[in-house]
């Protein structure tokens, strides 16, 4: 699995996105991506909005299927978001150079924003079971076969 990242083909720039020949080996192998809500992996400049995530996660359901896609909103609530970064895993343009680049996608930046998600799937057509699925049932699926039921 990938917990959060975002296709390099709508994210270039950003070495922490995954590209299309990486996520499709996950999910040759039973795994989810998890899609971020982060700023800086959704757009490079400006602020992301709830349209840009839902972007990206179809993207990625139509890039590998609704059985390989997971939310992975790596949210960060009530402590600070950057400390001191480590250069060793990724190089420093892997990285925003602003503190306001880190910030959440608009209406994603707390878990209330997520029922938004799952209508913003609706709207865009996706039925019931996938986005299901994509809302958290693929996780529960590779936790139930990697450690059991």
């Amino acid at each position: 699995v990938c917990s959060h990242t975002n296709p390099r083909a709508l994210r270039p720039g950003n070495p922490r996105t995954m590209t299309d020949g990486l996520m499709r080996a996950i999910a040759d192998r039973g795994g989810v991506i998890g899609i971020t809500a982060f700023n800086f992996f959704l757009v490079p400049f400006g602020l992301a909005t709830i349209d840009d995530f839902l972007d990206h996660v179809e993207y990625v359901v139509d890039l590998v299927g609704p059985k390989h896609v997971g939310i992975g909103l790596d949210q960060i609530i009530g402590r600070v978001v950057m400390g001191p970064v480590d250069p060793r895993p990724f190089p420093p343009e892997a990285y925003p150079p602003r503190y306001e680049d880190w910030i959440y996608a608009d209406e994603l930046t707390d878990f209330s924003g997520v029922p938004l998600i799952t209508a913003g799937l609706l709207e865009r057509g996706h039925g019931d079971d996938d986005i299901a699925d994509i809302m958290g049932l693929n996780w529960l699926r590779v936790w139930e076969e990697v450690w059991g039921a």
